[in-house]
């Protein structure tokens, strides 16, 4: 629907738990586009109290109407993919571990094409950060782990 206010919106996740998959399920539920990567054995949290295999209220409640993406970050080719993805994308949201990128993520491809700010951005370069404490107050954080 074009009068959504996300819609044409383009959004790459890598996310778990809560903080980006709700963000970017607000993203999808006001139109964006959302292309989730997940690793092969799928999302963690697909396997809580799973109501089918591979599906848990938890997975289905924060990822609905996005698009999953198996894919294998430390895989020779997953530069050249994760260079396409994030070329398309107009916005990227990451909530994996610091470092991912150097540890075979191939961060170099992503920061090669962002200018610099693909997984493990300078500090302060077009990094959100939580300084209100918006989720450890609530308790949010002590659930994502």
């Amino acid at each position: 629907m074009a009068d959504q206010p996300f819609a044409g919106v383009r959004v790459l996740e890598f996310g778990q738990f809560v903080a980006v998959p709700v963000c970017s399920q607000y993203l999808a539920d006001g139109g964006a586009e959302v292309v989730k990567v997940e690793p092969h054995e799928g999302d963690p949290t697909r396997g809580l109290a799973p109501l089918v295999p591979h599906e848990s209220r938890h997975f289905i409640s924060r990822n609905r109407g996005k698009h999953s993406l198996p894919l294998d970050l430390r895989h020779p080719l997953a530069a050249r993919i994760l260079t396409a993805l994030i070329e398309r994308s107009d916005v990227v949201l990451l909530n994996l571990r610091p470092g991912l990128g150097a540890a075979g993520a191939r961060g170099d491809a992503a920061d090669s094409q962002s200018g610099g700010r693909g997984f493990d951005p300078p500090a302060g370069v077009h990094q959100l950060t939580d300084r209100a404490g918006c989720q450890g107050k609530p308790g949010v954080s002590s659930v994502e782990g």
